[in-house]
């Protein structure tokens, strides 16, 4: 692999990649748990830290931009890019709607030992918006991860080539 960021991921990025999809995914999957349930307190309580590795690895991403393709008229190029923006966009609205949602019903976030009070009052309305700011955006990176999956795994499937330089 190579270490020039416009030509193709780093190896950095591609760990990085794969640890922060199997990270969305167990977030996902801890969330579903019924009341009786440990896993939506797994949830609650690892994310913070996960979504602060998320937030990183989106930034990272925006900051370095992505990596540099072929000039082409093909329009999964585009559907690519706006896929994978989007899915950025999402996850910073998954990540900050889920640190507000403990603040909107007045509770604090710990946070490695540490408590951060609600920077505001409780508010029934808000609440709701914010929950469903949270899960709409959890539910909309099931398609946008389809688009991505078939949109970067296309070329390889079809012409048998490494476009992505992967």
């Amino acid at each position: 692999m190579t270490n020039d960021i416009s030509a193709g991921y780093t190896r950095f990025s591609v760990i990085i990649h794969w640890l922060s999809g199997l990270l969305l995914i167990a977030m996902f999957v801890s969330h579903a748990g019924g009341a009786e349930s440990i896993l939506p307190r797994i949830h609650v309580a690892a994310g913070p830290f996960i979504g602060l590795l998320l937030l990183i690895r989106v930034f990272f991403r925006l900051s370095r931009g992505l990596p540099r393709v072929a000039v082409s008229d093909d329009p999964r190029t585009m559907v690519a890019r706006v896929a994978i923006y989007t899915f950025m966009v999402m996850i910073i609205v998954l990540v900050v709607s889920g640190y507000f949602l403990p603040w909107s019903q007045g509770a604090s976030i710990s946070f490695l030992g540490l408590q951060i009070a609600a920077p505001f009052y409780i508010d029934p309305l808000q609440y709701g918006t914010i929950s469903l700011l949270h899960r709409l955006s959890a539910y909309s990176l099931a398609p946008l991860l389809l688009i991505h999956i078939l949109v970067s795994s296309a070329p390889e499937l079809m012409f048998e080539t490494n476009s992505n330089g992967r």
